[in-house]
């Protein structure tokens, strides 16, 4: 059976700095096969383990399925990938990038090993293509693809919006309990979330606060098909881990 990895990743219990796009894709990677019932091994850090993840349905309903003779609104196509956490580059390299050249829209998805050429005539996929990023040669037809989310947070507008909300009321109701130069501080933190929100510039930057869009908290054992075990290797010391992350977020 396949065996998947869940990447580690750095501790920013504090900062919102970018994270690593390759930790990101890693994440997916392993994620996105769980989602659609795919059997398999995924190996996994105890504490990437038991970081909150987003809901199993986001990845099955924001996926785009694409076939020869699929009817396509480019400019549709273009806003839910970008809602889905694409960036748009002038040739696709990496994972989570596309490109537009006419009908032509270059996707890689971050579950591919390769980027895929979609063609189109007028607003009908006349061929789908996988294909090398550094040579552009094509490595073969497709039969149908599958474009998952590229972020782990997808910029619905109501789930956005929801966010917000719960952004402003949350940090409200602490900010009056606390003294004037920390209350402005907080009431500052939350517009720059919410400032993230409305751009989307960098959908990782909202990663600390994913309970303010999926306030009910998924886990990767809520992924596991019925029949599916946990195992846990050396136990003792993936306490000592715990206990130190613990007091780590603590100070």
């Amino acid at each position: 059976r396949p065996v998947l990895l869940l990447p580690e990743e750095e501790r920013t219990p504090a900062v919102f700095d970018a994270k690593s796009h390759e930790a990101l894709v890693g994440r997916l990677s392993a994620m996105i096969p769980l989602a659609c019932g795919s059997e398999g091994i995924l190996v996994a850090a105890v504490e990437s383990a038991l970081r909150p993840i987003p809901p199993r349905d986001l990845f099955l309903r924001y996926a785009i399925q694409l076939a020869p003779g699929s009817r396509v609104d480019m400019e549709e196509l273009k806003a839910d990938l970008f809602r889905m956490g694409y960036e748009r580059t002038g040739f696709v390299e990496a994972k989570g990038q596309y490109s537009v050249r006419g009908g032509i829209l270059d996707v890689f998805p971050p579950d591919r090993d390769h980027p895929c050429r979609i063609e189109l005539f007028d607003t009908e996929v006349d061929s789908l293509r996988a294909f090398d990023p550094v040579t552009q040669r094509s490595l073969g037809t497709l039969p149908e693809i599958r474009l998952f989310p590229a972020a782990l947070l997808v910029r619905s507008e109501f789930l956005c919006e929801q966010a917000a909300t719960r952004i402003r009321d949350t940090h409200q109701a602490f900010a009056k309990k606390l003294p004037g130069d920390k209350r402005e501080r907080l009431l500052a933190k939350a517009e720059r979330l919410r400032e993230a929100i409305d751009t989307g510039i960098n959908l990782q930057l909202l990663e600390h606060s994913m309970h303010y869009f999926y306030p009910e908290p998924t886990r990767l054992w809520d992924f596991m098909a019925p029949g599916g075990a946990v195992i846990v290797d050396d136990p003792d010391r993936v306490h000592e881990v715990l206990e130190a992350a613990e007091a780590e977020a603590h100070e």
